[in-house]
């Protein structure tokens, strides 16, 4: 049997829906997505359709979908009916006019408008300007005079990212158009998802597909003559991982990237300063700096701030001649006294000019004349945040005026980066700027538009800092005086001991986070949530996120620390002592600045070991379910062990322990833990009555599941409970996608099958 066609056959043998009772796609979105994005329906009109043209398309066997009406609701249940066990279940897209809901329509798939793109299938020269969103699926129309051919939608699922997942077509077309559904469903594919934490993330470029972009979900054609990587990219991010070959054992299974925001710090080369002198933070090059008559003043909006008079600039040194490379950043306070002509802002060589000419943001290019943003006008004697972001990718610069895109242009000729010092506030032409100038940085990356709002929310960096440091540290002291003389006034209390509780929370919510505002979660990916809700992991580096993690693991139940010797010979392997030191000195400083807005958390140094200091509520999922597992391992009543289970498996079932971590040195932790999961649940299953506690036991086979997923046990007893609750179709999914993960690991057929697992379960 061909390759190609193994998933398509398994998505054609899809019994879930016709005995599983009722299903609604919001409600079953794990089990159900995946499946309907990786296939196209034909929607058909039940109130034009004829008869012989419905019964020409239920023997082609190609999934079918119905807009929902309420006349035809009937007929929708009677429909599903017809369809043999082994055929496409029926979809049916619930409208604003005519809502359904899967009690409507047992047996059949509901899906709600909400959910889906829905565009008129353009002319092939406009499939590029679609626009979009992030939704999961992709309802295309087809106008009544009009049949594109199979290419013309291969040609819209590669440029869009997306699968035409529902296609609806005029009545007297629908046979035809059933010819091009079945060879899209045929055709080999590529498909994943691109998150940020538990995020869709929109707007992701490919390197090796130009001038697409997708939003969260993604799905692109494979040929055999052309498999490109995988590789997304998105300004202000980086991926885990940042590339996947599309080889044969890849093809057949969901992609997907973790994105992360990257620090804004990220990237910086230069920040150039004005306060009483020049000063380059960045690159620390200031003995390079040449000032050429440049005056300082105090303003009275930005403070300390430079004065160019229209004939001074400023030289950065030699070692400006590495910036901006392609993919550069700038942003810049500035507030012109005059803006006839042209006044330079940035310039360096003859290839790169930043400028402000007759009022307008433009920039310029050697050969090449200027690119003036019409749409970028800068005010007179007011301050002004200015941004030039160039996307190398795309070939284009976008300007920025007070944190807001105001143009974007696509260049003519590639930008090149030149080898010139940089001049600020002047170029090799003489233009030189005439006003105020607070701040300038550069970066050798884009950044994206959330990291430019940023930059212009924050304000002036250096005096604006300066000053609230001020206010914060006012603040501060008398917030410490007031304590200080509360505290000598009032009596002393005993101090409380820190721990870390094992024994709660009890209420874990919907997404996975316990009703403790602060709290560290390990289990199926780090998350560090402050008390405003906000997971500070985010911003972690790799090296970060280690160090966090290693002594985290030092740090609860009953752990005392790790010392900096161990930190360094598995962080920082091979380096001498020294470097060592320093290296780790800094990432600790950086923790600590990091783990700031956490008020129950402190990275601390005691007996010659470093450890996490916890208050006495605070939360970290990986120590409470160590000490539930302590505490239930050994029991052997079945009342104790339905009372404490639930609040063990919620913790559990979010994933296995810090699955994105591939160190030597924490895999003991994580086996151990996938050890103590699978044989407590594998006890449980010998205690608790499956025809009692059958909802129970089958989140206990899911987390074993998780931590094993070829575990034969677990897949027993999904199978028995399953087919003990009538949901035979579910249970056949599971196994077929149990015996595709083992063939696709082992490359052999699994031994057992579907009718023996259930006919040898233990009573």
């Amino acid at each position: 049997m061909p390759y190609k066609f193994i998933l398509i056959i398994l998505l054609n043998a899809f019994p879930l829906f016709s005995q599983a009772g009722n299903v609604l796609y919001s409600e079953n979105q794990d089990s159900i997505g995946q499946l309907l994005r990786l296939r196209s329906h034909l929607i058909v009109d039940l109130a034009t359709l004829e008869s012989e043209q419905l019964d020409a398309l239920l023997l082609k066997q190609i999934p079918l979908a119905f807009v929902a009406s309420g006349e035809k609701t009937a007929f929708l249940k009677q429909l599903a009916a017809r369809i043999p066990q082994q055929n496409q279940p029926v979809v049916v897209i619930s409208t604003s006019e005519f809502a359904v809901t899967a009690n409507d329509l047992p047996g059949i798939v509901v899906v709600n408008e909400a959910d889906l793109d829905k565009v008129q299938f353009p002319d092939s020269s406009k499939i590029a300007q679609l626009n979009l969103n992030c939704k999961e699926f992709l309802w295309t129309i087809i106008g009544p005079d009009y049949l594109p051919s199979v290419e013309s939608f291969i040609q819209l699922w590669e440029l869009t990212g997306k699968l035409p997942n529902f296609i609806q077509v005029n009545s007297r077309n629908v046979v035809e158009m059933s010819a091009v559904v079945a060879a899209l469903n045929s055709h080999p594919k590529i498909f994943g998802v691109v998150r940020n934490g538990n995020q869709l993330l929109a707007d992701v470029s490919w390197k090796d597909y130009p001038g697409r972009k997708t939003n969260g979900y993604f799905s692109f054609p494979v040929s055999l003559e052309s498999r490109f990587a995988l590789s997304p990219y998105k300004a202000g991010y980086q991926f885990s991982p940042d590339i996947i070959l599309p080889t044969p054992e890849n093809v057949r299974n969901i992609k997907t990237f973790n994105a992360v925001p990257l620090d804004l710090d990220f990237g910086l080369t230069d920040r150039f300063l004005f306060s009483k002198n020049v000063s380059n933070i960045q690159r620390k090059n200031d003995d390079e700096i040449i000032s050429n008559g440049l005056g300082f003043v105090k303003d009275p909006e930005h403070g300390n701030c430079a004065f160019f008079s229209g004939k001074d600039y400023l030289d950065g040194g030699l070692r400006s001649r590495s910036a901006l490379k392609p993919n550069f950043s700038i942003t810049a306070w500035i507030k012109p006294t005059e803006l006839g002509g042209n006044n330079c802002i940035l310039g360096k060589g003859k290839d790169f000019v930043l400028k402000i000419h007759d009022g307008l943001l433009t920039f310029t290019v050697q050969g090449v004349k200027d690119y003036i943003s019409t749409r970028t006008k800068i005010p007179l004697n007011q301050w002004s945040f200015i941004s030039l972001v160039h996307t190398g990718s795309e070939n284009q610069v976008s300007f920025y005026l007070n944190g807001e895109r105001t143009d974007q242009v696509n260049l003519l000729t590639p930008y090149l980066a030149s080898d010139y010092t940089m001049l600020i506030g002047s170029n090799l032409w003489e233009e030189f700027f005439v006003g105020y100038m607070s701040e300038l940085n550069i970066w050798d990356r884009e950044l994206n538009s959330e990291e430019i709002k940023h930059g212009y929310l924050s304000g002036n960096g250096v005096e604006s800092s300066f000053l609230s440091g001020w206010v914060v540290w006012a603040v501060l002291f008398l917030g410490i005086l007031g304590v200080g003389l509360r505290r000598w006034l009032l009596p002393r209390k005993p101090k409380e001991p820190i721990a870390v509780p094992v024994a709660s929370p009890k209420v874990i919510n919907t997404s996975g986070l316990s009703v403790v505002q602060e709290q560290i979660n390990c289990f199926g990916g780090l998350k560090v949530i402050c008390s405003d809700g906000k997971d500070i992991s985010l911003k972690f580096s790799p090296k970060i996120k280690q160090l966090f993690v290693l002594i985290l693991l030092h740090s609860v139940n009953g752990r005392k620390g790790i010392s900096s010797n161990k930190l360094s010979d598995c962080l920082w392997p091979g380096v001498s002592p020294q470097n060592a030191k320093n290296i780790r000195g800094t990432n600790i400083q950086n923790l600590k600045a990091l783990l700031a807005p956490c008020q129950g958390l402190k990275l601390v140094f005691q007996d010659k070991l470093w450890m996490l200091e916890f208050t006495g509520n605070y939360f970290v999922d990986f120590a409470f379910a160590e000490g539930e597992l302590t505490a239930l391992e050994s029991l052997d009543d079945e009342k104790l062990l339905i009372k404490g289970l639930p609040d063990l498996l919620q913790a559990l079932k979010k994933g296995t322990l810090l699955p994105t971590m591939n160190e030597s040195w924490v895999d003991p932790y994580i086996n151990a833990m996938s050890n103590r999961i699978i044989e407590f649940g594998l006890k449980v299953f010998r205690i608790l009555d499956e025809e009692k506690q059958g909802t129970l036991l089958l989140e206990v086979a899911e987390v074993i599941s998780l931590n094993d997923p070829l575990n034969e046990p677990a897949l027993r007893k999904k199978i028995s409970i399953l087919t003990r609750q009538g949901k035979l179709g579910l249970a056949h999914l599971v196994f077929d996608n149990f015996a595709k993960l083992y063939f696709e690991l082992y490359r052999e057929k699994y031994a057992g099958d579907f009718k023996s697992l259930v006919d040898n379960e233990p009573d």
